[in-house]
């Protein structure tokens, strides 16, 4: 009898942030806030963002500045789940770069390629599409095939395709971008999780687990050495490798790996981030195949209640206005 694989998890469309472009263009380095994000500390990252979006309330003429720092706060806010915060953020950042006549830089290409993750986030994958697309024709102008940051682009859209069922579009693009920054950066560099992260998820979902999980097992290798053990972005390639673990019958390796992304994204993000919902699920599915139906009830139930919660606190505490909403 053929196994039931479950689904692999695709690591979240990396964000793109304007500041990586300016503040390494005009400093050497990258700004304090983008730092933060770089290490997973979300709330101090939102803390210096909001406050320097503040100071310059006063301030009559919109600026390039503003621009930067919306679309850096919405990706703070995707992070921490805050969806139709994001959104707001990334709507308001593009409408300032077109009023600059700055839509069609590098910077202002940033919040329209994180605005088609939001419409992926939210299933919107066909109003994706056709964003990411024109980030990376753009990119792939002003930057060139082989930057690195059109391999960026590459995986985000590469993913939607994953999502809608093109599978040889997704893999094509994965790999190109994987070839992309191997060619840029070495086959040891930490850009290299996301395509590797998401071609793993690719290859279980058309039962090539063997290839799936020797990809995985580099994406985690990477992201370790590069973030350390205990950043939260590492929690999807591990709850990955753990699907993937379970698929071949490791299912004590297979737990260890989701507890272990349990605890790094409770640490991080809080007891009641969706991601934790996503772990618990696999989790329970795991304590099935296990025969430990008990636990695996428990755990069900409270993933459950953890997806709820963070839908209904969406919608209840992060409204936006919807002039602010509507496409420009």
């Amino acid at each position: 009898m053929k196994r039931k694989h479950s689904p692999a998890v695709a690591l979240a469309g990396a964000l793109i942030l304007a500041a990586a472009v300016i503040a390494v263009a005009q400093t050497g380095s990258p700004g304090p806030a983008e730092v933060l994000v770089l290490q997973g500390r979300f709330a101090e990252a939102e803390a210096i963002l909001s406050a320097r979006l503040q100071a310059l309330k006063g301030q009559a003429a919109e600026t390039e500045l503003l621009a930067l720092l919306l679309n850096e706060l919405g990706v703070v806010y995707r992070y921490q789940a805050r969806h139709l915060e994001a959104e707001k953020m990334f709507r308001r950042s593009l409408l300032v770069y077109s009023r600059l006549g700055m839509q069609d830089t590098l910077a202002g290409l940033s919040p329209l390629a994180n605005l088609g993750l939001i419409h992926s986030d939210f299933g919107r994958h066909r109003q994706a599409e056709p964003l990411l697309r024109r980030v990376l024709e753009s990119r792939r102008q002003l930057q060139g095939a082989s930057h690195p940051d059109t391999a960026v682009v590459l995986v985000n859209l590469g993913e939607v395709y994953r999502q809608v069922g093109k599978r040889a579009e997704a893999e094509e693009h994965f790999r190109e971008a994987l070839s992309i920054l191997e060619t840029a950066s070495g086959p040891q560099h930490h850009s290299l999780v996301g395509p590797l992260n998401n071609l793993a998820a690719l290859c279980h979902t058309l039962g090539r687990n063997r290839e799936a999980i020797n990809l995985a097992e580099r994406a985690v290798r990477l992201w370790e050495r590069a973030a350390g053990p205990e950043h939260p972005e590492l929690a999807t390639p591990l709850t990955n490798l753990a699907v993937m673990y379970a698929a071949e019958g490791r299912r004590g390796e297979a737990g260890m790996l989701l507890e272990r992304a349990m605890a790094l994204t409770e640490k991080c993000l809080g007891p009641h981030h969706p991601t934790i919902g996503a772990i618990l699920a696999h989790y329970a599915s795991l304590l099935h195949q296990m025969k430990r139906h008990k636990e695996a009830k428990a755990a069900q139930k409270r993933a459950q209640a953890i997806l709820e919660r963070s839908g209904q606190d969406n919608l209840r505490h992060h409204t936006v206005d919807v002039s602010e909403l509507r496409a420009r």
